[in-house]
């Protein structure tokens, strides 16, 4: 089934703020060289690297950081790549999403499931690698129109 696509709304976009500036406080805390700076996706690698060392555990603390991360990430695609924050919606479930170029190969991503993945794999330093395939798949599709 085809995910309802709805536009962000106010109190989404909030939140996403929210999780905008955790991200920041996520950052002094394990890559506090970079603190303050410009939140790019190598310090995010970087920040993401050291906090899997620490072999978090916690429930609450593992989805507020995959959180955070996926929202830095999707703000990326949404700054730079074209996309949208959106909610979509299937049978099942209600997802934060970055959607575009409707009617010209409806692209749909899930940063945070992006994120989660990488963590269920115990990935580190492939978030940059992550944005610059986004970014390549986009550029192979449009190369096509």
């Amino acid at each position: 089934m085809t995910p309802k696509i709805v536009k962000a709304n106010e109190e989404e976009i909030a939140w996403i703020n929210m999780k905008l500036e955790a991200a920041g406080l996520f950052i002094k805390t394990f890559s506090p060289d970079d603190a303050g700076k410009e939140i790019t996706l190598t310090i995010l690698d970087k920040a993401f690297t050291a906090w899997m060392a620490t072999d978090p555990t916690d429930v609450q603390q593992i989805n507020e950081v995959l959180d955070n991360v996926g929202i830095v990430l999707g703000q990326k695609i949404v700054d730079n790549l074209g996309l949208n924050w959106v909610t979509a919606k299937d049978q099942n479930d209600v997802d934060l999403a970055v959607f575009g170029y409707p009617n010209k190969g409806d692209i749909l991503f899930y940063p945070v499931k992006l994120i989660a993945q990488g963590f269920e794999r115990k990935e580190t330093n492939f978030i940059e690698n992550l944005y610059i395939n986004i970014d390549q798949q986009l550029l192979a599709l449009f190369t096509r129109f």
